[in-house]
Order: C-alpha cells, then structure tokens, then sequence
C-alpha cells in the first residue's frame, strides 16, 4: 500500500514537471457551448464555470479528456471570458492535479503574457471548499533576508538602537468562486 501511494505521489510530480511552458489556444470556448458542455457531463464538484476576481476573468475548469493531456494534469482551466480583451475564449490558463488530500490540488498557472499568449507556469496549491463553492490558491513567496552586524564595525555607534514594530498587512485570500453550476445553498426555493 505504502508502495503503491509513493509511486502516485511521484506520478503526480512527474505530470507537474511536464506541463507546458506557454499556453495552448482551445476552440468553442464560448460561454453558452461552456454551459451546453457542463449539462450534459457527470462533473465532478471540482468542474463547472468559475469567476476569478484578481483576475476578472470567467474559467471553466474541466477534466483532460484527450490523452495527451491527461498525463500532463487532472483539469485545466480554460478561459471563457476576461476584462483583458487580448486574451482569447478557449486559451488554457492552467492545469490542476489531485493530490493526496480530497479538499487539496496541486495548480499550475500561467503567471507572464507574450502578447495573446500565456507564459512560465507557477505551481500553487488549491483548496476546495465544496459546500461553499471557493477555490482558495495559495502562492509560493519569495522573501530575502540580508542581515548585517555593524556592531562588529562600529561599535560604539549603535548602543542607542531602538527595536520599532512592523505590521503585517491583512491580505484577502486569492482565488475562485463557482459560478455554474450553481452551489446548492445557492439555488432559489421556490415555495
């Protein structure tokens, strides 16, 4: 057993370490044939229309059906509508791999543009919360410390330091919210 969870484990690295370094254009991305598309499949809750705010876009995120593709990722997210009109409906913004944890995924996203095309795919983690339709994504943060002591050079020059508190600014978390289709506490009743 433990065998067998090690070697999906590096079958999921593996799939990461292939995913394309620019983006693929896909066709009949438009929002209706989306929908069309969504009704008639046995989604996973993981799949449908997302609305991504930081990004002001509308994705859908789907299961790779082609073969190709399926080894590279789970789902990619495709885009079906942007802010940024120089972004095509159908170009593929990213890819997601289950991992071990049923509420957890491994995501790539295209984080650089070259004109109409998306670049130079950054891994993040994903948190569904099924119940109430978020995708959370978590970054990596790059972070440099440089520390110096100048005590070792002037000594007497810093005997008067002062240590002033930095505040950590609060951050709204990144990520998706589930448009279509609808969560169920989001659904009219009608009485």
């Amino acid at each position: 057993m433990l065998v067998m969870l090690a070697s999906s484990v590096v079958r999921a690295a593996e799939r990461g370490d292939k995913i394309p370094f620019r983006s693929e254009v896909l066709a009949e991305y438009e929002e209706d044939d989306v929908k069309s598309r969504c009704d008639a499949a046995d989604l996973q809750p993981i799949e449908g229309i997302w609305y991504y705010p930081d990004e002001k876009m509308t994705v859908v995120i789907e299961r790779c059906s082609d073969a190709v593709t399926a080894m590279i990722a789970d789902y990619r997210i495709v885009l079906v509508s942007a802010a940024d009109m120089s972004l095509l409906p159908g170009t593929v913004i990213g890819y997601c791999v289950q991992s071990g944890a049923r509420d957890k995924f491994r995501m790539w996203l295209y984080c650089e543009q070259d004109y109409d095309i998306l670049e130079n795919p950054q891994m993040c983690v994903a948190t569904f919360k099924e119940d109430s339709g978020e995708l959370l994504v978590e970054r990596s943060e790059v972070k440099v410390k440089v520390r110096i002591n100048f005590s070792r050079f002037l000594p007497r020059l810093f005997r008067g330091i002062s240590i002033v508190p930095t505040k950590k600014e609060v951050e709204v978390p990144e990520g998706f919210r589930k448009v279509y289709p609808a969560i169920e506490g989001d659904k009219v009743r009608y009485l």
